[in-house]
């Protein structure tokens, strides 16, 4: 088995804000405007399949970045071959780990990250049937196609002010429209609240376990 890296990002079809893209998905949603972005399979295949073929050649570490203008979008990307490792702490994933993995969260030896490792969808297989396993994905992406959407610690409570009744609200920040409690209004969180909540992400580095 060969192992494939990948650091894509583009920027959202309906708003123009940086959209990560931190997972082998169909769908990622803009955080800014909550639209969908729809990476179909003609257009993966180009992304994940070219650079695959390009990258079969390359010798372990070897890495490319370039800038893709394809199906009326530009992907800044980097791409090579290299070993599937902890985006924390940079140990890398023993390839025995993939012999028998079933999928599902990784723990990193060394640091203890919890690395997301799943069997291609349907969705994967075809575009690229070789394909074995993607590792180190978003997971808010593969189950949402939201970029990094999780509950906040819940230690960590948020207090918001009704703008309507001006009543404290605890936010979870798991919707973005939230009820008030008190008065019915339905309020739209600000965008400073929100990106507190939701802190920006970073390009983050996924791997194609490829047959």
């Amino acid at each position: 088995m060969h192992t494939y890296f990948f650091e894509i990002k583009t920027d959202c079809s309906h708003c123009g804000n940086p959209l990560l893209v931190n997972a082998f998905a169909r769908e990622i949603r803009c955080d800014k405007c909550n639209q969908d972005n729809i990476i179909g399979a003609k257009l993966w295949k180009v992304i994940v399949v070219d650079s695959i073929n390009e990258a079969s050649n390359y010798q372990d570490g070897q890495k490319r970045t370039t800038k893709m203008f394809t199906g009326g979008l530009e992907f800044s990307m980097s791409y090579g071959k290299r070993n599937a490792r902890c985006s924390k702490c940079r140990t890398m994933i023993p390839d025995n780990v993939f012999e028998s993995f079933e999928g599902g969260e990784y723990k990193c030896a060394e640091c203890g990250n919890a690395i997301s490792i799943r069997k291609p969808d349907d969705f994967v297989k075809q575009i690229l049937p070789s394909a074995k396993f993607i590792a180190g994905e978003d997971t808010g992406q593969i189950k949402t196609g939201i970029q990094g959407i999780q509950k906040p610690e819940e230690h960590k409570p948020v207090i918001f002010t009704c703008p309507a009744c001006a009543a404290n609200l605890k936010v979870d920040g798991t919707k973005r429209i939230i009820d008030c409690t008190y008065c019915d209004a339905s309020i739209y969180l600000p965008d400073d609240l929100w990106f507190e909540l939701h802190p920006a992400k970073t390009v983050e580095t996924w791997y194609v376990i490829n047959n």
